[in-house]
């Protein structure tokens, strides 16, 4: 039975959603920013990618590279890696939020349709799921706040895709499937992100130059719930609603079913059940609320975070698009209505702008496969199967070839640097410089 209530909230009771946060995470977040040791903490959880991974002292002692004598370490210093062990075990064995095995069937059956056309939902998320979260005022000031999106775009981006890779992946919930880890690693890095900007507000002089400014009380607290259920939209509602605009095939059963495994993935990032919807139209109704809060013009983060995602997408195309091109994606991926007030007026993209020859030439390309492989059905009915690994293996191109621009970062695994500040961030760069030196 739904416990959600949020469609019958007041104006003001929804307003005070911006106030309430994670209490487990944050606990767990608090903890581990006030110890003198969490540098390394950064590093420690970058191992812990599977259920299958150890977690204890041995997370964050490395081994000596060769020709290197082994570090010693202090009794002081193995006292606190002790503490902190055990504080991220009971973290990451605490799996009362994780989908039961019921659930997962739910979410394997959801994510069909992302495994089917993994290049149109990730286009999707691209052009529509994210443009349109960037477009929101008081969600996206915890991204400028950070200065990690500006700051280190491809980075930030890509760890995203790899998020929702990991979790749409149909073995992603077993032992050595990376969903689970993946949840509990992005859960926790709200949370980290939360303790450290509200360290910042409470104490201007804190050393935490990654922080850029002082947290402003009218826009509720850091990554709330409202924020949260918000951007589980952009990877559900969102995307849904980007392939239908595209003429994608979605059918009513595949709507429901792709929306409810994000239901399961928002309650186990630690959303409550009164602002979390299990129905699509519920859902929507929902994002379309917070928009109409927080879609306004004068909005100075929308551009300045738009900018590295459409470069982004020139980059990460395999046919080297121009920003007509772009644009011309992102029209197609989008609603007419949100043409002027929401990418115009607010990203400052003009859609108008958009190459038509190459809008045409995709939306030709996409008709004609997917003409082609129901034509192929009718004739040999006994090899549908055949047929949709084919159109699946087109799709697939690309998302190949996003997960080889973050082999060159750092690594497959999704990383936990946001919560940590450009430190750790800068130490992603340098990783990616020393694989690509080695290359």
């Amino acid at each position: 039975m739904s416990n959600y209530k949020a469609d019958k909230f007041s104006d003001e009771e929804f307003e005070t959603w911006r106030y309430k946060m994670d209490d487990r995470a944050d606990a767990v977040a608090k903890e581990l920013i006030d110890s003198h040791h969490h540098y390394h903490i950064y590093r420690a959880l970058s191992k812990i990618n599977t259920l299958e991974d150890p977690i204890d002292i041995r997370i964050f002692h490395n081994p000596p590279k060769p020709g290197e004598e082994p570090k010693i370490y202090s009794k002081e210093d193995i006292a606190e890696h002790e503490r902190l062990a055990t504080i991220l075990n009971d973290y990451f064995n605490d799996l009362s939020l994780m989908p039961t095995p019921e659930e997962q069937e739910v979410i394997i059956k959801g994510s069909l349709i992302f495994n089917d056309s993994p290049s149109e939902c990730i286009i999707a998320l691209a052009v529509r799921s994210l443009l349109k979260q960037y477009a929101a005022y008081k969600a996206t000031n915890v991204l400028v706040a950070t200065q990690l999106l500006t700051g280190y775009p491809h980075r930030r981006i890509l760890e995203t895709m790899q998020f929702v890779i990991d979790v749409m992946d149909i073995n992603g919930f077993k032992p050595t499937g990376r969903a689970v880890r993946s949840i509990q690693k992005l859960r926790l890095v709200h949370a980290l992100i939360r303790a450290r900007i509200l360290a910042k507000q409470k104490d201007p002089g804190r050393n935490d130059l990654s922080i850029s400014m002082i947290w402003e009380e009218e826009w509720g607290l850091p990554i709330n719930q409202q924020d949260m259920i918000f951007a589980v939209h952009t990877f559900s509602v969102e995307v849904l609603d980007g392939l239908i605009a595209a003429k994608e095939d979605v059918s009513d059963e595949t709507i429901e079913s792709y929306y409810l495994a994000w239901h399961y993935i928002g309650r186990a990032l630690g959303v409550l059940d009164p602002i979390n919807p299990t129905t699509y139209s519920q859902g929507k109704a929902l994002q379309e609320r917070i928009y109409s809060k927080q879609f306004v013009k004068d909005n100075p983060n929308g551009p300045a975070l738009a900018k590295p995602l459409m470069k982004f997408m020139e980059e990460v195309l395999p046919f080297h698009p121009s920003d007509r091109d772009i644009l011309a994606i992102v029209k197609i991926y989008n609603d007419e209505k949100d043409y002027e007030p929401v990418f115009k007026e607010i990203l400052g993209l003009d859609l108008n702008k958009s190459s038509i020859v190459f809008g045409w030439l995709m939306r030709t390309i996409d008709s004609f496969w997917h003409t082609l492989i129901k034509l192929l059905h009718r004739i040999f009915p006994l090899k549908k199967e055949e047929f949709d690994k084919m159109l699946a293996m087109k799709s697939h191109s690309m998302i190949q070839r996003i997960v080889q621009m973050k082999i060159t970062w750092t690594s497959t695994a999704f990383q936990v640097a946001d919560g940590f500040g450009q430190e750790a961030a800068r130490d992603n760069e340098e990783k990616k410089r020393d694989l690509k030196s080695k290359r």
